[in-house]
């Protein structure tokens, strides 16, 4: 995969990438992508950041984040959160169902989220132009945290952290170590870790 070219747009550079993604699922696959149910396709979410000097820009899909350190003790969220206080609602609703039902429920929820207009990160490419933007001016070095739905459980939804105490002692102690708090506070008696075989990934680094 090669990055964008210099005056190449987000939009323009996902749609790049999700048409060769399409191309290399089409020469691999056995069967016609075309004929697969929703629920058969392969959907994901992303956070991307690309800097040139202090202008930042953060595209994402999905239920992913950024937290950007934006001066002493302050930070900027990037990402929908509705999107994310959404799922969690429903994992934590889920938990009650038979493993019948939850599967029934999440087939129908790949199924929906296979669409271009999801702008969600799939085989299709026309997604590309419903990809979240946001450019912000953040000063060289400024600290930021991209993070999946399961690392910004610290949170949404436990309230162990807002997003600038996130950061704190993600700087001072590192990943492992944040890591290795959340999965201690979810298994707790009283804090049932949700969709358990999900992630909590999340990358530091410095624009």
């Amino acid at each position: 995969m090669s990055g964008p070219g210099p005056a190449e747009s987000a939009s323009a550079y996902f749609g790049r990438v999700l048409t060769d993604l399409r191309a290399g699922a089409e020469s691999t696959s056995n069967v016609d992508l075309g004929s697969l149910p929703g629920e058969a396709m392969p959907v994901a979410s992303a956070m991307w950041l690309r800097c040139d000097g202090d202008a930042c820009e953060f595209v994402w899909a999905g239920d992913c984040f950024a937290i950007a350190g934006t001066g002493p003790g302050e930070a900027r969220l990037i990402g929908t959160q509705e999107k994310a206080d959404a799922e969690t609602r429903e994992a934590a609703r889920m938990l009650s169902l038979s493993q019948a039902e939850r599967r029934a429920i999440l087939q129908a929820q790949r199924r929906g989220a296979n669409a271009p207009e999801r702008g969600l990160i799939t085989l299709y490419p026309a997604a590309a132009a419903h990809l979240n933007t946001l450019r912000l001016t953040l000063p060289r070095g400024s600290p930021v945290l991209l993070m999946t739905d399961g690392f910004f459980r610290f949170v949404e939804p436990y309230g162990l952290d807002t997003p600038a105490s996130l950061l704190a002692p993600v700087l001072k102690d590192g990943l492992a170590a944040a890591t290795s708090s959340l999965r201690q506070h979810e298994a707790t008696p009283h804090n049932v870790r949700l969709k358990a075989r999900d992630d909590a990934a999340a990358i530091l680094l410095h624009s």
